[in-house]
């Protein structure tokens, strides 16, 4: 699964960081107050843009924003490859009759860090990446008067949407690290008895 992983976060970034064309979905928060495109009056690199499915096609993007898409791929794709340290690591541990090793500690720790970069993160990235996106192809969107009109006065450019429970997991499993912290102790100082 790690592999598969791996191998989807390579081709994504490469796709990003090479295609011509990058295509955008689930932007509902940030088309929020643009009006539904005229056939033809499109920004100069919009190839499409659908306000019903809330996606965008941007040509010629530049490399700091692919840059941000490729790191909001990689912290998307840290809980996948957390989740799949732990799942090889703990029940190692439980095989070998030591179910609180350090690893499985530190396996642990690696979820929780996962689930708060691949939860919390990721959006505010995304978020940045898509005003980001939405300044780049609205020219000088400090300029009184916007070169192309795609973003009309009162539009919103920054949408941000959290969600809370990645937050929730990760302090659970904040507990559960700590429940894992001391049956580490309690077995080290059961092995040194014996």
């Amino acid at each position: 699964m790690a592999a598969i992983l791996m191998t989807a976060l390579v081709i994504r970034a490469v796709h990003v960081l090479s295609s011509p064309s990058v295509n955008f979905t689930d932007l509902g928060l940030t088309l929020q107050g643009i009006p539904a495109p005229q056939p033809g009056s499109l920004p100069e690199h919009v190839e499409e843009l659908s306000s019903i499915n809330s996606a965008m096609t941007v040509s010629a993007l530049p490399n700091g924003i692919r840059w941000l898409l490729v790191c909001q791929v990689i912290l998307e794709a840290t809980l996948g490859l957390g989740m799949c340290l732990a799942a090889f690591i703990l029940p190692r541990r439980l095989l070998a009759g030591r179910p609180f090793a350090r690893s499985a500690v530190w396996s642990l720790f690696v979820v929780c860090i996962a689930v708060l970069l691949s939860g919390m993160a990721a959006p505010i990235v995304q978020a940045i990446t898509e005003a980001e996106t939405l300044m780049y192809i609205s020219g000088d969107v400090s300029a009184p008067v916007r070169d192309t009109g795609f973003l009309p006065d009162g539009a919103m450019v920054f949408g941000l949407e959290i969600d809370l429970a990645p937050l929730g997991i990760a302090l659970g499993l904040a507990a559960l690290l700590a429940a894992f912290e001391a049956g580490a102790h309690l077995q080290k100082d059961t092995e040194g008895l014996v």
